[in-house]
């Protein structure tokens, strides 16, 4: 995906800093939303995303005492991806 020219650089930025796991909070929040959007403009066709399990890091979010930080961060990583999207 990368060397083909596909991605301008700073889609290109962005992918290594989420492959490298050095990925800002922004860019973790919006990681599954950018992700799709770069599938799509690789492939040329629509991307279907599922999720299972999601309950997991929450129930242990809950256990831990840091469930409002988990509830915030899913919020952002799962809206972005399936508000108005037609990917």
């Amino acid at each position: 995906m990368l060397s083909r020219g596909i991605l301008d650089t700073d889609e290109k930025e962005r992918f290594q800093r989420i492959a490298s796991e050095q990925a800002t909070e922004i860019d973790l929040g919006n990681a599954l939303e950018f992700l799709t959007r770069m599938l799509h403009k690789y492939y040329q066709k629509k991307v279907v995303v599922l999720i299972d399990e999601y309950d997991v890091p929450v129930q242990t979010a809950f256990i831990y005492g840091f469930y409002d930080t988990i509830i915030s961060f899913l919020k952002k990583l799962l809206t972005g991806p399936f508000k108005d999207q037609e990917i």
